[in-house]
């Protein structure tokens, strides 16, 4: 079965030029607006993502709009939106693949390895957070339920860490990454012509 995710080494470069043909263009609206089109129309899996990060963009949009008014809010909001969602292109990748795509661009491989632990880490204490805060919830009140949760996530970062540290030992870790890069599909290089064009709108003086 065909993986629905951009492949990884497309997602990252056409990332990377969507974000860089955002400021070339000094945040042009319409260079913006093309960068989100593209973006959900090859991912539409980041819209979750986004309703997700909906908060932080409203307040974007209300400080944005009382430091230069509507134009400006305007301009920063959607160019904001605009590499939220070049970068989500990237997060849509699974996370062997990504790290895979890493030491396809250079990176060292255990560097690579390194890297996509830490993004397997970040969801799981993500979790854990969640399950410290519902728990302290249940024995504390008021800032004691913060002070409970904070405690008991540092003993789980602890087990987490050493529980980590005996798998890989186990498992004979060697800072090999294991598996293969996929090969892009006409579609991956569609999302990269795309990506391409975009940048070349940047370069645009009028626009």
């Amino acid at each position: 079965m065909q993986s629905k995710s951009v492949e990884g080494r497309i997602a990252i470069f056409s990332a990377l030029l969507l974000t860089a043909s955002i400021y070339i263009s000094g945040f042009s609206l319409l260079v913006s607006a093309l960068s989100i089109i593209i973006s959900l129309v090859f991912c539409p899996r980041i819209i979750r993502s986004i309703i997700l990060l909906s908060p932080m963009l409203i307040f974007f949009v209300f400080s944005s709009y009382i430091l230069g008014g509507i134009k400006h809010s305007l301009n920063m909001s959607v160019a904001m939106l605009a590499i939220l969602s070049s970068g989500l292109l990237v997060s849509s990748v699974p996370v062997t693949e990504f790290s895979l795509s890493l030491k396809y661009f250079g990176f060292p491989e255990s560097w690579a390895f390194r890297i996509g632990l830490a993004i397997r880490m970040f969801e799981v204490f993500k979790e854990d957070v969640r399950r410290c805060f519902e728990a302290s919830k249940l024995e504390c009140r008021g800032v004691h339920i913060y002070l409970r949760a904070l405690k008991s996530f540092s003993a789980v970062i602890v087990l987490r860490s050493v529980a980590l540290a005996e798998s890989l030992y186990c498992k004979g870790y060697s800072g090999k990454l294991p598996g293969e890069l996929r090969k892009p599909n006409f579609k991956d290089f569609l999302l990269l012509l795309f990506s391409a064009i975009v940048l070349i709108t940047s370069l645009h003086p009028k626009i």
